[in-house]
């Protein structure tokens, strides 16, 4: 399961359609500041044709498909990790999720019939993989038609986008965020586009009046480009963060172990979070650095958290045992009464771990930071990251198992 790489791919992409823009915009102001006088032939012939609505044109085209390419390839790379993930977390195809499953048939066999029935080609379907592995799965085992499961015969709007996810039990509607996505569509944007999903359903439809070579009523200028670009690019990056966010959840609930339940909390005072949890009793020892998951009840959703200090009967500990409670915990992360403490064996931890880097990228608006962060370092190691938590940063180390 990888879903750094997509993030890093799609960050690659906007980057390479954002340098195509400032390219244009440079030429045109070069050729506003230079005069006609002082330039060669050469250059003269350049000037010309960055004047002319065909250069337009041509720039404009060629960010619109490939922005929407980029987000493509995006959203069913992204799609494909998270069966990577249903496959190295599940035991066998029935333990899947009903819809899942219900999904997985029924595409499978409508990819069979577009061999059958619609006379597709079998180099561009294979009927004995696709039902290697259909049999596979109702035997008992676990091998996901994965391209079959992330296709689909429209473009991917919004719509689309979350149509493929609920395939795997997802729910990336925008409206399930938590975060305020309405910075992507300020700036420029204000007032043109309503939401996020918005810019992505009409980059959809004007890479569809390019590709399909029908006549660009509209071509937009290096501002307005600029503008969508990065609105599709933040979306995409809300996507990866939300989906890695929801698998990680996912995880704690069914493979996590609790060992603690928050009883009270305390704000402390250096950060001004309620990060001091009161725990009446552990059931398997912490200490500090460990890295523990918090599971909120309400949302079900989980954060990781790594232990700063542990007080016992309100003297610094270096650990909290089973039976030596009332325990006082700085998680780090602001939390709340009620929340469950997981722990994961090894064989979960890695998993977690690919899941957290993704989901506790930098908010939207900080995109550079964001990605930035999913490249190791070379003079650091990476159980030695630092990771920012509820404001305050941790060192993302490995949890002790006693």
């Amino acid at each position: 399961m990888d879903l750094a790489t997509p993030v890093l791919q799609a960050d690659e992409g906007f980057r390479e359609t954002r340098q195509l823009i400032e390219m244009s915009a440079l030429l045109l102001d070069l050729r506003r500041k230079t005069s006609v006088a002082a330039t060669t032939d050469e250059a003269r012939s350049i000037f010309k044709i960055a004047a002319g609505n065909g250069w337009r044109r041509q720039v404009y085209s060629a960010v619109i498909v490939q922005a929407y390419a980029t987000h493509e390839r995006f959203v069913r790379d992204l799609a494909k990790a998270v069966g990577d993930f249903l496959t190295e977390t599940y035991a066998t195809y029935d333990d899947l999720p009903r819809r899942t499953k219900d999904e997985h048939m029924k595409l499978a066999v409508r990819r069979l019939q577009d061999v059958t029935e619609r006379g597709h080609s079998q180099e561009v379907v294979d009927p004995q993989r696709i039902l290697s592995r259909l049999t596979a799965c109702l035997d008992g085992g676990l091998q996901l038609n994965l391209d079959v499961l992330v296709r689909h015969p429209a473009n991917y709007r919004s719509g689309v986008v979350e149509e493929v996810f609920s395939r795997f039990g997802l729910d990336v509607r925008t409206t399930s965020s938590r975060e305020d996505l309405s910075v992507l569509v300020g700036g420029v944007l204000n007032g043109v586009y309503a939401s996020a999903a918005s810019v992505v359903d009409d980059l959809a439809d004007r890479r569809n009046q390019v590709a399909h070579g029908g006549l660009v009523e509209e071509i937009l200028g290096a501002e307005d480009l600029a503008g969508i670009v990065d609105a599709v690019a933040g979306y995409d990056l809300w996507l990866a963060r939300h989906v890695a966010d929801c698998l990680l959840s996912d995880l704690i609930r069914r493979n996590g172990t609790p060992i603690a339940t928050v009883d009270r909390t305390w704000r402390n005072p250096n950060t001004g979070i309620s990060s001091i949890a009161r725990l009446v009793d552990v059931a398997s020892s912490l200490i500090r650095g460990d890295v523990v998951y918090v599971v909120i009840p309400q949302t079900a959703k989980a954060s990781t958290c790594s232990i700063v200090s542990i007080q016992v009967h309100n003297e610094p500990a270096d650990a909290a045992k089973p039976g030596g409670g009332p325990f006082g915990v700085d998680l780090g992360h602001g939390v709340t009464k009620g929340v469950r403490i997981y722990v994961l064996n090894d064989r979960w931890k890695s998993i977690a771990n690919a899941l957290r880097r993704v989901a506790d990228l930098a908010p939207i608006g900080q995109q550079d930071r964001a990605i930035a962060s999913l490249v190791p370092s070379q003079h650091e190691p990476e159980a030695a990251e630092m990771v920012v938590l509820g404001g305050m940063t941790a060192p993302a180390t490995e949890p002790a198992t006693e």
